[in-house]
């Protein structure tokens, strides 16, 4: 099987429930790594409460 080296924290987060990792390897594939909701926005550069917000969306 071949897999990408990396998972985005939203994309590893929603794959997590799926079980081992090697199943979430193989379960891979049911997630679009292109879809928008997988984006945590960069607050780099950006206002106190863009960093707050990003801190919430990752806390969950």
């Amino acid at each position: 099987m071949r897999w990408k080296p990396a998972f985005t924290l939203v994309e590893f987060s929603e794959l997590s429930s799926v079980g081992s990792l090697d199943e979430i390897l193989g379960a891979r594939g049911r997630v679009d790594t292109n879809a928008a909701w997988l984006d945590i926005a960069d607050p780099m550069g950006q206002p106190r409460e863009d960093f707050a917000r990003v801190f919430a969306e990752v806390e969950l």
